[in-house]
């Protein structure tokens, strides 16, 4: 014989083997004041026999079986005890505390603090709004260490809202939940606004004129890169790129083209474009498109200097 605990209700469990000829068992508890009468249709087998009992009080019960066939004839009484979780218990539980929340391409990790497998958390719901203005409403399973919660395509500036699911007992049928709690993600800042010089898309030239090749403006090249051009516009001012342009005067060796920024101090580290390596456009060039609105994610502190 089993109890089960839930929320102000338990769940009361036990088998029926050796006897086929049980016709009903009668449930007692609260000192035999409440009782529940259970019609019996024995099978073959080995049968079990559920019955859920509602509105209990928070407290511990002793629950008494007693099994009766079409005579009226009497087992033994089976015995167990079982505890009705409540409010008090609810309003106990403390919401998981998480060591980090940090902003990846294209995603979002929640890496939670270590718990005792023996706490009773179950799970975590997590929920959160995805660019494009869609609300997700997520439940994880509880790991008890290294746990990391990947929140896919997290709007800018949003909220992340997450709570505790608990199991008071193994054997529990209801889950409890903790509050609420909320974790304001900051807003991103726009590399190309704030932080990168000439960041693209057109690329500016030194100078003015109508050449299709140029040299970058606000950029550093060493000599290597720059003899032949850093600048192509052969589709128009409005569409320069940033390039490194092989002819026939040989290959170029170590050509470089960066710029050094500077990044507030409050930013770990700045969320890279995806396409920020060079691309083979037509042989025998390179060129640089970097995608538009190139973003940082506010993490913790690092360093304010960063070589691009």
């Amino acid at each position: 014989m089993r109890v089960h605990p839930g929320r102000n209700r338990v769940q009361v469990s036990w088998l029926l083997i050796a006897d086929p000829k049980v016709a009903l068992s009668k449930l007692y508890w609260n000192n035999r004041k409440d009782s529940a009468i259970i019609p019996i249709n024995r099978t073959k087998g080995v049968d079990t026999i559920r019955y859920i009992i509602d509105n209990l009080e928070e407290r511990i019960y002793e629950f008494e079986v007693i099994n009766y066939d079409k005579a009226g004839n009497v087992s033994m009484t089976s015995r167990a005890a079982g505890l009705a979780y409540g409010q008090l218990y609810e309003s106990s539980l403390l919401n998981r505390s998480y060591e980090t929340i940090q902003a990846r391409l294209g995603k979002t990790d929640i890496k939670w603090n270590d718990v005792d497998s023996a706490d009773g958390i179950h799970s975590l719901e997590v929920r959160y709004t995805q660019k494009g203005g869609r609300i997700v409403d997520t439940i994880v399973k509880s790991i008890s260490e290294q746990m990391v919660t990947s929140l896919p395509d997290l709007a800018a500036n949003t909220k992340i809202e997450y709570r505790t699911r608990y199991l008071p007992d193994t054997l529990a049928i209801d889950t409890f939940l903790t509050d609420w709690q909320i974790y304001q993600m900051e807003p991103e800042l726009d590399l190309s606004v704030e932080v990168f010089k000439n960041p693209g898309w057109p690329f500016r030239r030194v100078g003015s004129g109508d050449d299709r090749f140029g040299q970058i403006a606000d950029w550093n090249t060493n000599a290597e890169a720059a003899r032949n051009g850093t600048t192509d516009q052969i589709n128009g001012a409005d569409n320069r790129y940033l390039t490194l342009w092989i002819w026939d005067n040989g290959t170029i060796t170590n050509g470089k083209i960066w710029q050094t920024v500077t990044l507030p101090r409050d930013h770990t580290a700045w969320r890279p474009c995806s396409r920020t390596s060079m691309e083979h456009y037509r042989p025998p060039t390179l060129q640089w498109r970097p995608e538009q609105n190139c973003q940082m994610s506010k993490i913790s502190t690092l360093p304010s200097q960063v070589r691009s």
